[in-house]
């Protein structure tokens, strides 16, 4: 797999003069996804968008629990426990059987933040409250079934781009 760079430029006021601040993410298409979903017919849909987008390097889980399981081990307490497998971004449905994503979030949260793990939800889910709640649990962005490749792009790099 080839990689390429970009970089993303934005404007930054210091001290009344415009500076331009240069933000550089190399590994961007080599990127370590979670994907956490249930639905094989939008697992699939999602692989093909990340595929396109030169995104390879997907694991897969179908619920909340084997997501905490495969962040956590076995740890019964995930917002103190030590993460064991990290990637780069999860990718998160919030409707699944057993633990859904606002349960998964709930439970890890602080977890994530301070490993700096970002996540994107996808969900056919457009209630106020359930993306309301995902942004209070610090998600970087909340797509709505049915994504499609630019969508998913502009959320994968705005989850890197700086605050």
């Amino acid at each position: 797999m080839h990689l390429r760079q970009f970089r993303v430029c934005f404007q930054a006021l210091c001290a009344g003069n415009h500076e331009t601040v240069i933000y550089q993410r190399d590994e961007m298409k080599d990127l370590r996804i979670l994907l956490v979903e249930d639905n094989p017919d939008d697992e699939f849909l999602t692989l093909r968008i990340l595929a396109k987008l030169n995104h390879t390097k997907v694991d897969i889980v179908h619920e909340g629990g084997e997501a905490l399981k495969y962040l956590f081990g076995n740890e019964s307490t995930h917002s103190a426990s030590p993460v064991i497998n990290k990637p780069d971004l999860i990718l998160l449905d919030m409707r699944m059987p057993l633990v859904d994503g606002l349960d998964f979030l709930e439970a890890a949260h602080n977890n994530l933040r301070s490993h700096e793990i970002p996540v994107i939800v996808v969900s056919s889910s457009k209630l106020d409250r359930d993306v309301e709640r995902c942004f209070e649990l610090g998600v970087k962005a909340y797509l709505t079934k049915p994504i499609n490749s630019d969508e998913l792009k502009s959320a994968i790099k705005g989850s890197f781009a700086p605050a």
